[in-house]
């Protein structure tokens, strides 16, 4: 399964990065019941993590695996265009405000029309495994961030529901809906990178 890429006549395996968005201090990214976003992005980083290394594909992070520290982007985008193939940054949405709305959203940027195709197949799967639909008019939606705009190797963020609705916050803090999750990106980067 796993992608080997030419280097000078060379070869070598895939490498993935994983960027499990913000730390544990960050202001504002948290759920209505005070769980911080870096808990759950980081449990899904960190199963996502061990299911691709299983299989053979290289795992890089650029965050803090403590949380501790919020790792600049500009850091963060330095790491994964120093070693990476690949580039999913995992998140957690806000702005539902104690509504009802919510759901997945897959952001992607660039002009190559594929970074649109991968972030629907990364949306769709993961759709198809938790069941945690987006209700926004564009569930998948091209955004200039730093972090998509600035990765040379293919980038995509995943938002995986809102921590401010009252809808997805039982949802998304089960360990079968972060399972789910890390499934659904361990499938598409193994059937993307075929």
């Amino acid at each position: 399964l796993v992608k080997l890429i030419s280097e000078n006549g060379r070869r070598k395996r895939m490498i993935v990065c994983i960027d499990c968005g913000h730390g544990l201090s960050t202001k504002g990214k948290q759920c209505l019941d005070g769980t911080k976003e870096w808990v759950l992005n980081s449990r899904i980083g960190d199963m996502v993590e061990t299911a691709l290394t299983e299989r053979g594909i290289t795992v890089v992070r650029s965050d803090d695996r403590t949380g501790k520290t919020d790792v600049p982007l500009s850091t963060r985008v330095k790491k994964a265009n120093e070693v990476s193939d690949y580039f999913i940054s995992i998140h957690h949405n806000a702005g539902i405000k104690g509504g009802h709305g919510g759901g997945i959203v897959v952001f992607w940027y660039s002009s190559k029309p594929e970074r649109e195709r991968q972030a629907r197949a990364l949306y769709n799967r993961a759709v198809d495994i938790t069941g945690l639909r987006g209700n926004r008019s564009t569930p998948v939606v091209k955004k200039s961030f730093y972090v998509l705009r600035k990765t040379k190797c293919p980038a995509l963020l995943i938002e995986c529901g809102f921590m401010d609705s009252v809808r997805d916050l039982p949802i998304i803090k089960t360990e079968e809906f972060a399972m789910g999750i890390a499934q659904a990106i361990t499938e598409f980067v193994l059937n993307d990178i075929k």
